[in-house]
């Protein structure tokens, strides 16, 4: 399944470098040309066969071919070959096959790669990717190759139109390499191309093996560049971390650390990729490796945080293929890893590398600069599976997503990587449950705002002008027109909850951390004070107004503003918002645990007495409210927290129980979650704004099938460490504070907006 809007390059690996299930070899055999035609054929030992068996095998081949210089071999760490590469007629093949130390002969092929399909995208950043590298853009599309160093049997002198040494590919690239065979700097692969490319050694052993410094050692790292051409990252900076696997010496955690040191002193956060060939082969007892496991993971996570992928490539034979159920979660399921091999044995637990992984993107010097334009924005991407855009096929069900970031920010949209639903279409189709997924642009901050002499929620406009589009549109891409859901995060699920109200015709609705209630409609008054505050920044910088200051200028007054976060202004469509649930069949709607994160820098600078004032302003109410919070004038850290929690409850855990309750009122299936999912980056946050797992995902998709997800009746658990749980009220009660929220429900909002305005104005930070 290939979806539309990101249809990748596809490497095609057919190599004697690929681990396949091998041909039997009769049917080699029959595909050999009769007479003196001659291919040349891998040929693979059993396993386990001696030097003295593989010996008397290679001295029977060269007597076969009648040249010893027209095969050649690779040997184990034992010096015993093990695998030969020779060019034979059908009769000499037939003699080989009758060896009792072969099991299998297969052709060689080359090394190719499909061509990329001419298809456009309407992703910028996409673009840029595709294009030729030159000296202000060098290569950004790293991807590995499972081959050290590439064909074994390749003459590393020989480029041809497959595979060659490319000469541009990997600038600006730092490529740390972990290893236990010896690196030899000239290796073809390895030898810098000028003074500017740098190689470097870490070491980590104190009693290194000595290795024949002969053998040949590549960079496992290739590059797309231009056209066919699959070439080494040769102006890569390379820096080689040789570690040891014999017992007493063995450094792994050791070299990994000093790879996170490396890439912190030199600054190298986001230009630089970690390959790592050996994994498995750890001698090391049970319980020794689970705590190297352990340390193991945590030192990745910090890597993947600097914004350096990982890259695992099996070793060098089948007795160090990778097999995912031996690798640290991290590494088998929870981030961008390439999961690679070589050779490798024919288990079905052994992952291919063209079966799974992710391209390592955007890696580079620096970004490119994104044009901002009003209108130029406005655009939406259909993400779905290449099966379903053929006429005929059956109408899948479409969900419309609007991304989140305080109707002020661009970091969440729809372009950037955050909302790529390749992944999510890519799994409903593995389910044969597809899905198409359409990821909407709209106009954010002051130009969703609107001038005051002209329309106003701009943004609501753009959406509901793309959920038009889509409906009289989606069918042309394999969607049902009549099963649209509209989603949305944060303050993307604030407009979603809009377009309830004001009576959009979608058939589900799913609210993920957020709703009118984060962000209710604001009388024209305070739209005012805002453009005002706007307007005095605009006259700062020249004789400019509203209507009148280009794009440029209206950015820069509002980055002088300071103005975090923006609002939907009152409108008779959303009157009377509170008590309206509007006409979707289903509803979904949950919230994550600690939602009010972005309000953790400010409160956490509050005084002490200014958060127990804040309470206070609760009336009749605030002892209570206080107990329930836990606001104590002598306990400042107790009041900070208590703080971020009432701000939690009352803008979103209250806001989920309330909707849904509505919800249900109307006999609707109502599907209600919890979220609570430790944040990978740093496990101390915990989990906010997250959707995370296959569980997530495989109750969106049944959601968006009109199937049960889960028990209506029941709270959805996602998390902690990947769990999944239906939830009675004790259950829920167990993860939420149902008692204050019940306190809560019983005190009006404009004594409870007292307490919130008081602590939450002006502290919304988007860099919590």
């Amino acid at each position: 399944m290939t979806p539309l809007r990101f249809l990748a390059l596809l490497f095609t690996l057919i190599s004697a470098c690929l681990s396949q299930e091998l041909p039997h070899p009769s049917k080699i055999a029959s595909a050999t040309p009769p007479g003196t035609h001659e291919a040349k054929y891998i040929i693979r030992a059993k396993q386990g066969i001696s030097k003295e068996d593989a010996d008397g095998f290679h001295n029977t081949l060269v007597g076969i071919v009648g040249d010893e210089d027209e095969v050649k071999s690779i040997v184990n760490e034992k010096d015993i070959p093990y695998i030969w590469l020779a060019a034979l007629t059908a009769a000499q093949l037939k003699k080989v096959n009758t060896d009792d130390v072969v099991k299998s002969a297969e052709l060689e092929q080359q090394l190719v790669v499909a061509e990329e399909p001419d298809v456009p995208t309407a992703n910028k950043r996409r673009d840029i990717v595709n294009q030729a590298p030159t000296a202000d853009s060098p290569i950004i599309d790293l991807r590995m190759l499972s081959t050290p160093p590439g064909n074994p049997f390749l003459d590393h002198h020989e480029v041809n139109e497959h595979y060659g040494y490319d000469d541009v590919a990997g600038q600006g690239i730092t490529i740390y390499i972990i290893d236990t065979g010896p690196f030899r700097f000239a290796h073809s692969e390895l030898r810098p191309p000028d003074s500017s490319v740098t190689r470097r050694n870490i070491n980590v052993m104190r009693n290194p093996r000595t290795i024949d410094e002969n053998s040949h050692h590549g960079t496992c790292v290739a590059s797309k560049a231009v056209g066919k051409t699959v070439g080494v990252a040769k102006r890569a900076n390379l820096v080689t971390v040789r570690i040891d696997v014999t017992p007493g010496e063995f450094y792994f955690v050791e070299a990994w650390q000093a790879i996170f040191n490396d890439i912190e002193k030199k600054g190298l956060q986001g230009k630089a990729v970690v390959s790592s060939s050996t994994f498995v082969h750890v001698p090391l007892e049970a319980e020794a490796k689970a705590e190297m496991i352990s340390d193991l993971d945590e030192i990745i996570r910090k890597i993947l945080g600097a914004d350096v992928p990982v890259v695992c490539g099996a070793g060098n034979d089948a007795s160090k293929s990778i097999e995912p159920n031996k690798l640290p979660a991290i590494l088998a399921k929870d981030l961008p890893i390439i999961v690679g091999r070589f050779w490798g044995s024919s288990s079905d637990d052994m992952v291919k590398f063209f079966e799974t992984g992710n391209t390592i993107l955007h890696h580079r010097q620096k970004l490119p600069v994104e044009p901002e334009d009003e209108f130029g924005c406005l655009n939406l991407d259909v993400t779905a599976p290449k099966s379903h855009l053929s006429p005929g096929r059956e109408q899948l069900p479409v969900v419309v997503w609007i991304h989140g970031g305080s109707q002020a920010v661009t970091f969440g949209s729809a372009a950037s990587g955050v909302c790529d639903a390749t992944g999510l279409v890519e799994a409903s189709a593995n389910w044969a449950k597809p899905i198409l997924f359409v990821t909407v642009q709209y106009r954010l901050n002051i130009f969703a705002f609107g001038d005051g002499k002209s329309s106003r929620n701009l943004a609501l406009k753009d959406q509901a002008l793309a959920l038009s589009w889509v409906r009289s549109h989606i069918s042309s891409f394999g969607g049902d027109p009549g099963n649209i859901s509209l989603a949305g995060e944060s303050a993307g699920a604030v407009y979603c909850h809009a377009h309830l109200v004001a009576g959009a015709r979608v058939k589900g609705a799913i609210l993920s951390s957020g709703s009118l209630y984060l962000s209710p409609p604001q009388p024209e008054e305070k739209a005012l004070t805002l453009r005002e505050t706007l307007r005095g920044h605009l006259h700062a910088l020249g004789d400019f107004d509203l209507g009148t200051a280009p794009v440029g200028v209206l950015v820069k007054a509002m980055e002088a503003s300071k103005i975090p976060s923006w609002f939907l202004q009152a409108d008779p469509t959303l009157e009377g918002w509170q008590t309206k649930i509007g006409a979707a069949e289903r509803l979904m709607i949950g919230d994550v645990q600690n939602e009010s994160v972005i309000w953790r820098e400010g409160v956490w600078a509050m005084e002490t007495s200014a958060i127990v004032d804040a309470f206070s302003k609760a009336g009749d109410h605030q002892e209570a409210l206080k107990r329930h919070y836990n606001i104590h004038p002598d306990r400042p850290s107790s009041c900070k927290i208590g703080a971020l929690d009432f701000i939690n409850d009352y803008k979103f855990l209250l806001p989920a129980e309330e909707i849904a309750r509505l919800s249900r009122a109307t006999g609707r299936p109502t599907y209600r979650y919890l979220v609570d999912e430790p944040n990978p980056w740093q496990p101390s946050n915990g989990a906010h704004h997250a959707k995370t797992g296959e569980h997530m995902r495989r109750a969106l998709v049944a959601f968006l099938h009109s199937q049960e997800p889960w028990n209506p009746g029941r709270h959805a658990a996602f998390g902690p460490y990947g769990m999944f749980q239906e939830l009675d009220s004790v259950g829920v009660g167990c993860r939420r504070r149902m008692a204050a929220i019940e306190f809560l429900q019983g005190v009006s909002s404009q004594v409870l907006d007292k307490v919130f305005f008081a602590l939450a104005v002006g502290r919304i930070s988007l860099s919590n």
